[in-house]
């Protein structure tokens, strides 16, 4: 989720990352703990938000579409979605909050 303010000068993301792909990750760095734990640290931030950047520039977003930040959202179901009713991030009308 992208969230952009005309009182801001940048957009910034939501995301919600992919728990299997996270716990492969950690595995293959030998590191143990849990999905917030992990994404609490700077290499886990900077490697998804490279990524991210990377897939934005790949799409030839304008500069301004693209995050300048990103925030995680590691409260999942065992669906692993992150923006659920019961978390508050959508409404009983599946619309983001």
């Amino acid at each position: 989720w992208v969230y952009g303010n005309s009182f801001e000068t940048c957009v910034v993301a939501v995301v919600v990352p992919d728990v299997e792909v996270l716990k492969r990750w950690m595995a293959s760095k030998g590191m143990t703990g849990s999905v917030s734990e992990v994404c609490a640290l700077p290499e886990v931030k900077a490697m998804i938000f490279d990524d991210m950047v990377a897939c934005c520039r790949a799409a030839k977003l304008r500069s301004f579409e693209i995050p300048k930040d990103i925030a995680f959202e590691t409260e999942v179901n065992e669906q692993g979605q992150g923006f659920t009713i019961e978390t508050d991030c959508l409404t009983p009308t599946m619309k983001l909050r």
